[in-house]
């Protein structure tokens, strides 16, 4: 699965979005502004929602240089809709409109805390949903409930996995759930590989793959645990 992240994978996002040609990107969880920003380097124009206004007041502030960053307040399955209508092609989507994740009840009680179900309904709306990418912050949590959150607030991997459909590759990558157009597949395992090349190095692998066909490196390996 990778590392835990706390951003949006920038390199995989700007390797997708030019493999595919897209032009624009969609966010849930502005936060303070930060990936709003980074997208816009790379679209032409970036939508965001935010549920907290007080937050949100801080990423208008830290975004009022860019022209194509619009931002939007409110319950993301509630503003996604007014944001799509905007939204005239395949886009990138950015999901991290849920709480919890840094230890914190951060989430007011009436509000669902991972509503990522309701927001990929939405999207799948969009006319040209099917040519694009989604990916959703926080993957690990899909797997179990920290211990913050509200378990019956949050969908299991297999929901979001069967939310997503069938025609299009889904993996989960760096904490993130990460569902493309088939054709894009060679784009997410490019960029993995590399990661993997950075972080451990293909030469310590090779070198172990070797001593485990060796019969005697084993039993002694074996022989050394066990004592």
């Amino acid at each position: 699965m990778g590392s835990v992240t706390f951003s949006i994978p920038f390199d995989l996002a700007s390797a997708l979005v030019q493999a595919a040609g897209l032009r624009y990107a969609v966010e849930t969880g502005t936060y303070l502004g930060g990936s709003a920003l980074m997208l816009a380097e790379v679209v032409q124009h970036v939508w965001s929602c935010e549920l907290k206004p007080e937050i949100l007041g801080q990423a208008r502030d830290r975004t009022a240089h860019k022209s194509n960053i619009s931002l939007y307040e409110g319950y993301s399955p509630e503003v996604l809709p007014k944001m799509l209508k905007d939204v005239p092609g395949p886009a990138l989507y950015w999901l991290d409109g849920h709480g919890g994740t840094f230890g914190a009840d951060d989430t007011p009680a009436h509000i669902r805390e991972c509503p990522v179900l309701e927001e990929l309904a939405v999207i799948e709306q969009h006319p040209h949903a099917a040519a694009s990418v989604i990916l959703i912050d926080d993957a690990r949590a899909f797997f179990g409930p920290m211990l913050q959150h509200r378990p019956e607030e949050w969908p299991t991997f297999v929901q979001v996995a069967d939310a997503l459909g069938r025609d299009r590759h889904i993996t989960v990558l760096d904490d993130v759930v990460i569902a493309v157009p088939l054709d894009l597949r060679p784009v997410v395992d490019a960029w993995w590989r590399d990661k993997l090349r950075e972080r451990d190095g293909l030469e310590a692998h090779t070198y172990l793959i070797k001593k485990l066909m060796d019969p005697d490196w084993v039993e002694e390996f074996k022989r050394q645990m066990a004592g």
